[in-house]
């Protein structure tokens, strides 16, 4: 592993958890934006490889800090946020109208995810999902993944050109 990029993945994840934690007595509304904001800007400056590394940390912590409190929704967040990663990633070298059409792409895969685990993953190894838990996986996930995806954009089309 590159240490230059060691560091800069804990610096992410670092900055992610602080808004994970920091706002998470606001409201989800903001913690997903910024959350999906960090996922995206870190696969624009480090790499896929380690913005997974973070979008796999952070539900993680989430729940050792009492903000998830059921541990079988662990992998399904993994999985969502590996899935914004994955396919963002795939406009590496494109121009900003594309990466918008992939972070569209992307917030829809995300959020597909999120909602089919909700409603039948989940209900697998929880018999009885509660209905807040299948509501908030389902259509705020897009919308945060959308949002918080247009942010990390906009914050790296006016980065200088030494940073991207």
């Amino acid at each position: 592993m590159n240490t230059k990029k060691l560091v800069q993945t804990a610096l992410f994840l670092s900055i992610t958890l602080l808004f994970q934690i920091g706002l998470g007595p606001f409201s989800q509304a903001m913690v997903g934006p910024a959350v999906n904001m960090m996922l995206i800007i870190s696969t624009l400056l480090i790499g896929p490889s380690y913005a997974v590394i973070i979008g796999t940390l952070t539900p993680i912590v989430a729940l050792m800090v009492g903000i998830i409190k059921l541990p079988v929704l662990i992998p399904i967040i993994v999985i969502g946020n590996a899935l914004i990663i994955v396919v963002f990633s795939l406009s590496k070298d494109k121009d900003i109208y594309s990466k918008i059409a992939f972070l569209v792409a992307a917030s829809i895969a995300k959020f597909s995810f999120l909602a089919l685990g909700a409603r039948y993953i989940l209900k697998l190894f929880l018999p009885n999902v509660p209905p807040a838990i299948i509501v908030t996986f389902t259509w705020p996930q897009l919308t945060n993944a959308l949002i918080g995806g247009s942010i990390a954009l906009a914050i790296y089309m006016a980065l200088p050109k030494n940073i991207k």
